[in-house]
């Protein structure tokens, strides 16, 4: 790295920093808390991406046991909350729903010329997304992961409040990209907070703590919707479960990675003797002077990475080294959450209750993410054969799914397939955090996930083409999947590697080292008095 070090510890306070929280800690109680608490953060506001397909009551999928007697009696034909009018000639202001209060198709009569606005909602929904992952992950790397979750999920309070209060479809479609906005938000930053939590060792964990949390978070909508009649009172109670990661994410650390590539390495070590204290093991040494220097809040010898400009790090990513990796890792993005949120949101067109449909989607992708643990940690799979080995082999279950004429068997094979989506998805979380250098991985794992938006803004209306042609639907979301996965071999494998800092980290292949043999290294450096370098 070309840094000065004492006694093989490193003097700038993020290289100190990386080497005391990769190998002085300890491993335990401190940082199982905090994935727990940071994963319930990630997947809690999911929730909201999938309340939305229970607010649009219109078919009998749709129907739970008690709203047969509640809302229409049993001639389901009867009743215009729940089945759009056969007669689109009568006009629109004379339609009166049976419930009102049911749907937002019921309130806001999205039904024969205004039908479209229905798939519509989801886009609108993605676009936010997309503008949540720019925004938050510049207001991440330059204020701090905790500042970029409570403005996420402050934003998001808002849009829940205000999608539950909706008065118009207009007013209900801002709230939707409001909370498009704050979920992307909450998500990004958390992972990466997350991760500079974790040790390479450790690291692993984060491929099913938080998606499992997220599973979960799918599930929750169904358990509401069919518990609470209402499409308001739902979304109330979505929006409050959403947002509880504001009543404990304040009394949280910030990360100590990103505080020491600010300068601010005494802040860091402060949190890093605490991390210790709750694991029981020694104290890390103390920072060197160089680490010492920055208790003022200024940088020591310029160890403060200075904020990069969007032109700088454009220049950075699009240069000869990082441009292909780049590339691959956003339509890796595009693909995942094209098929990702399409196949969560295709749940209606599934030859079943919506409600059960959803809720097996969420459960069956648990067994897939808890593999992601040990696949992604072993030596003959790692990231790189968990991502494109889902991307393979959920594409063609997909493709198998559409050919087999059994039902049972097809939903089985669909199911299984969307599970290894699944544990791509998770996988590339983890895969894409480690690709990129800490001064700039919030904002590219925002600009990477923005381009997941892109597909998943198209995945409504691809849906609304399964609702009458659900295998040529299904044939759209595995293509892109099956190719993706095979491109994707050109990547970088990360198991065991340790997190670059900086650009020039990189650019000398510190990446590229593997974090057990720097630590053999830096012991060994202590027993003989060598300089090692820097872990």
């Amino acid at each position: 790295m070309g840094s000065t070090e004492r006694g093989g510890t490193p003097e700038r306070p993020e290289e100190y920093a990386n080497w005391v929280l990769d190998s002085r800690v300890g491993t335990g109680r401190f940082q199982f808390v905090y994935i727990a608490l940071l994963g319930l953060a990630y997947g809690l506001p999911s929730a909201h991406t999938y309340a939305d397909i229970f607010v649009r009551m219109s078919g009998d999928k749709y129907l739970p046991p008690w709203s047969w007697h509640h809302d229409c009696g049993p001639d389901i034909a009867r009743c215009p909350v729940l089945s759009a009018p056969q007669n689109c000639s009568v006009p629109l202001a004379e339609w009166v729903p049976d419930a009102s209060g049911r749907s937002i198709i019921a309130d806001f009569k999205l039904v024969c010329a205004r039908d479209h606005l229905v798939p519509l909602l989801g886009s609108i929904y993605f676009f936010g997304f997309g503008v949540g992952l720019i925004v938050c992950g510049g207001v991440s790397d330059a204020r701090g992961r905790k500042a970029g979750y409570l403005f996420s999920v402050g934003t998001l309070a808002v849009g829940g409040l205000l999608a539950a209060n909706a008065w118009s479809w207009a007013v209900y479609a801002i709230a939707r990209a409001i909370l498009g906005f704050g979920v992307a938000g909450a998500g990004n930053t958390t992972f990466v907070w997350m991760t500079e939590y974790c040790n390479p060792r450790l690291r692993p964990v984060l491929a099913w703590v938080p998606n499992v949390c997220f599973a979960l978070s799918q599930l929750l909508p169904s358990v509401v919707g069919w518990a609470i009649y209402g499409w308001r009172d739902v979304l109330l109670v979505v929006a409050l479960i959403a947002a509880s990661g504001l009543l404990y994410a304040p009394c949280l650390y910030e990360s100590p990675r990103w505080l020491a590539l600010q300068g601010r390495g005494q802040e860091a070590y402060r949190i890093a003797r605490e991390m210790a204290a709750a694991n029981r093991v020694p104290p890390p040494p103390p920072p060197p002077e160089a680490c010492a220097a920055s208790r003022a809040g200024e940088p020591a010898h310029g160890a403060g990475a200075p904020e990069l400009g969007l032109e700088a790090v454009c220049a950075h990513l699009w240069g000869p080294r990082l441009r292909t990796r780049f590339l691959l890792v956003c339509l890796s993005w595009l693909s995942i959450s094209f098929a990702f949120y399409g196949l969560g949101l295709f749940a209606p067109n599934l030859p079943f209750n919506a409600y059960a449909a959803n809720a097996i989607n969420a459960l069956v992708s648990v067994p897939f993410l808890l593999a992601g643990q040990p696949l992604i940690g072993s030596t003959r799979c790692g990231r790189k054969g968990a991502v494109t080995g889902g991307f393979v082999l959920g594409g063609a279950g997909l493709l198998g799914s559409t050919l087999i004429k059994n039902t049972i068997v097809s939903m089985v094979v669909y199911y299984a397939a969307n599970g290894f989506l699944c544990l791509a998805f998770a996988v590339i979380y983890v895969w894409s955090s480690e690709l990129f250098p800490t001064c700039v991985r919030g904002r590219v794992m925002g600009y990477a996930s923005l381009a997941g938006r892109f597909g998943a803004i198209l995945a409504p209306f691809v849906v609304d083409i399964g609702a009458t042609r659900p295998a040529l639907a299904i044939a759209i979301f595995a293509a892109p999947c099956l190719a993706t996965g095979v491109l994707d071999l050109l990547l970088p494998e990360t198991r065991g590697r340790r997190l670059p800092d900086t650009f020039e980290d990189m650019h000398h292949g510190e990446c590229e080292r593997s974090s057990e043999v720097l630590m053999a290294g830096q012991s060994s450096s202590q027993n003989s008095g060598r300089n090692t370098g820097t872990v």
